[in-house]
Parts: C-alpha cells; structure tokens; sequence
C-alpha cells in the first residue's frame, strides 16, 4: 500500500521500533513506498483568501490525482487549513482519503475515554472533542 500526502513538511524519519515494525518474518527489511506531494501554499491560499472553495478545491483534488497516477492507494491531508474543505475534496477524490483532523479526534475519545471511564461525559463535536 502506497500513502500519498500532501504537505509542506518531510516526514519524520522512522524511530527503531517502527523500523522493527517493517521486518518480514525473515528478517529483511520492508519499508513502505512513500509519495508526497509538497503543494506551493501560495497558490492554494490565494483562492482561500479569495473564499473561492471551489477553485481551493480543485487545486487540492489536481494534486491529489496526481498522487493516484503516480501509484497512492490513499492520501493524508495533514495541514489544518485544508480541512476546511476536505468534504468538498473527499466527494471527488479518486483516493481514500485521511484527515488528520479526525483520527486525532477518534484518537483523543479512546484515550479520554479510557482515562475518565464513566466520571465525566464527553462531548464530541465535528473537530474537537471537550470534557
């Protein structure tokens, strides 16, 4: 499986315990093929500015096919900014993608959750989760 994202950041490198984590049972090494696609954040904020989302839209979703042509089965939206729209690119997206946004907050609920039990209640909101 090939990730695709779309950042401005390089991921970090992977820590001893996840390169132990790519060890086939023979011994070697397995890491996964990673694509990124870097967007130029002027061009995607120009139309943002604009309130055009459409036009941020679709900036978004070019990269995002060229993230599938290149051989992603998925992509990560990992900046907040995008997540503004990521329904809107999700609908027209040709890959699976990954919002940051939600699994930190499925993430957080499983973690208060183990943490307060039954105490107190959790208010789960579309982006945040509060006690």
């Amino acid at each position: 499986m090939q990730p695709g994202g779309i950042s401005p950041h390089p991921p970090r490198p992977f820590s001893s315990s996840e390169k132990g984590s790519f060890k086939t049972e023979s011994g070697e090494m397995n890491y996964p093929e990673i694509i990124i696609y870097s967007v130029n954040m002027a061009e995607f904020l120009a139309p943002m500015k604009r309130k055009d989302w459409d036009d941020a839209a679709a900036y978004l979703l070019e990269k995002i096919r060229a993230l599938k042509l290149a051989g992603a089965d998925f992509a990560a939206i990992s900046a907040n900014t995008p997540h503004l729209l990521f329904e809107k690119i999700k609908a027209d997206s040709p890959l699976h993608l990954i919002s940051i946004v939600e699994a930190t907050r499925e993430e957080a609920y499983v973690i208060l959750s183990s943490l307060l039990g039954e105490r107190r209640n959790l208010i789960i909101t579309e982006h945040y989760c509060f006690i």
